[in-house]
């Protein structure tokens, strides 16, 4: 069985290996070429492609077509498929799903009337096809979802990791630790453990690590030889410390299944594959989520128990060490279409997922849902809101025990290019403050006068300004203060000022106080 799917997979190089061969320069590329790499899924190559052979002839409806699919079926720019699919409409030899997807193209560019009257068209088209007049049907639902959501959108900033973590090329699955001081990831780019792109037009997927430094974050690392090879893996899930990561891998002769590395000397140990009752052989398995205080698995897989096509199950660990029958969690979370993605918070209380299904406003939407203690059961699923939430895929995040932040993947405008990984701030939720406390002395420790002192805290990024009095007997104060650079001054008639700057971190737990005592000095 291993050497029949190694031909297969030698005879798709040779296969791609091929298409490379016959790309031509810019402006000399024949329709072959790019049905070449059409048919094998390469979007990324064949986009080009299209976009000169549409400029050549600028009504042929399969270059329109394929444009138009190109552009859907990549991160480019999804919404740029519109005027292609519209004229590609206009023909009658037009394949039918043209509509679904010019339907789709207005639904992500927030479109809606135009999306619903596209996918009513659709369905028109298929009427005798009820699992495709189903799909338009619930697009056509989440158009309203949509339009619902983006009436009533949260509050929320959205920070770019930085060149550090994101590159060109796609970076995603970001999972945070709970201090915040690791950010583990996947990424498709150049410079992993292949030098060749894969059948689609990407490299192979890695795993990556950054960590925190002063405040930033540092440069990016691979996870090694012991993790990654010249095939695909994916970081699907961590422990909250990040000593272990599951990893998802498809490989010649391991498709689609988790293993378990550990962290050990500040390496990560040989992949192990997880027991029979979270893999098979069978069926799907995807992302996972290890709890930190109890032997307790979330994971999402695909089997017969399923309720959609891909729903999140638990396991609990057995006296034996090894994980128990998976039980699906149930009509509640999961629907009969996908879920994926279970993040559970740190008391337990609170567990995020991603689904097709429910409120979504169109593809993967993210949602949480509460801990009902006295029922004993999961809340009905909400949706986290727009704009966390879009008309296209959010299908993870990872977020910091006090809920104030967390981490997702997202193309955004502003990027490096392709998917990036992105803080989310939640600012309806309390964000910490870090605390300082200690006195203010005077030199001249013998003048038994109160002691009038100001300080004065500035926020270098915005010029906000608090002020903070200390107590006139003493001189005690306490400063609480949010993350930024503040310019701290303290003056007092007849001594001299003090100033100095402090930087309050946004990365990782609030320190409980920090003592400091200042002294100032007689004119």
């Amino acid at each position: 069985m291993q050497i029949k799917s190694l031909l297969v997979v030698l005879l798709i190089v040779v296969s791609v290996c091929n298409c490379f061969s016959q790309v031509k320069p810019k402006g000399k590329w024949e329709p072959e070429d790019a049905e070449e790499h059409f048919k094998n899924q390469n979007y990324v190559m064949a986009l080009p492609m299209y976009k000169e052979l549409v400029k050549r002839e600028p009504d042929e409806v399969q270059y329109n077509y394929r444009l138009a699919f190109c552009y859907m079926h990549t991160t480019i720019d999804k919404t740029a498929s519109i005027p292609f699919f519209e004229k590609a409409v206009k023909n009658p030899k037009c394949p039918p799903d043209a509509w679904y997807w010019l339907g789709r193209g207005y639904h992500l560019a927030n479109k809606f009337p135009d999306a619903v009257k596209a996918y009513t068209k659709y369905k028109e088209l298929m009427v005798k096809n009820k699992p495709e007049v189903d799909i338009a049907e619930h697009c056509i639902e989440q158009c309203g979802n949509a339009q619902e959501l983006m009436k009533h959108p949260i509050k929320i900033t959205f920070t770019n990791a930085g060149p550090e973590v994101n590159t060109e090329f796609p970076d995603y699955y970001p999972w945070i630790t709970s201090d915040e001081q690791a950010l583990f990831f996947t990424s498709r780019r150049k410079g992993g453990h292949t030098t060749q792109v894969e059948a689609d037009g990407y490299y192979s997927s890695d795993c990556f690590v950054c960590n925190v430094l002063d405040g930033k974050w540092d440069k990016a690392k691979n996870l090694g030889n012991f993790v990654n090879t010249p095939l695909d893996e994916q970081i699907v899930g961590i422990n909250p410390d990040g000593s272990e990561l599951v990893v998802y891998i498809d490989h010649i002769s391991q498709v689609e299944d988790l293993y378990s590395t550990h962290k050990k000397n500040n390496n990560y140990t040989k992949l192990e594959k997880l027991s029979d009752n979270v893999n098979s052989a069978k069926e799907f398995s995807g992302s996972i989520f290890i709890t930190e205080d109890g032997p307790m698995l979330y994971f999402v897989r695909e089997d017969k128990n399923s309720i959609g096509e891909t729903d999140i199950y638990t396991a609990k660990m057995l006296p034996t060490g090894q994980w128990g029958l998976p039980v699906n969690m149930g009509n509640k979370i999961n629907t009969k279409y996908k879920e994926d993605f279970p993040w559970l918070s740190a008391d337990g209380k609170t567990l995020y997922f991603s689904s097709e299904g429910h409120s979504s406003m169109g593809g993967f939407d993210l949602f949480k849902c509460y801990w009902d203690e006295l029922e004993k059961e999961w809340s009905a699923p909400v949706n986290l809101g727009y704009p966390l939430n879009t008309s296209d895929d959010e299908r993870q995040i990872s977020i910091l025990p006090d809920n104030r932040a967390g981490y997702v993947s997202a193309l955004r405008t502003g990027g490096f290019g392709d998917l990036d990984i992105y803080r989310v701030k939640f600012e309806e939720n309390d964000q910490h403050f870090s605390l300082y406390r200690g006195k203010v002395l005077r030199s001249d420790s013998t003048n038994k006068k109160d002691f009038d002192v100001n300080i004065s805290a500035v926020n270098k990024k915005n010029n906000d300004e608090i002020t903070f009095v200390p107590n006139k007997t003493s001189g005690r104060y306490v400063m609480a203060l949010l993350p930024g650079t503040y310019k701290v001054t303290i003056t007092s008639d007849g001594y001299t000022d003090y100033t100095e700057n402090i930087v309050v971190f946004e990365f990782g737990v609030a320190k409980p106080e920090t003592v400091k005592n200042y002294m100032l000095m007689k004119k």
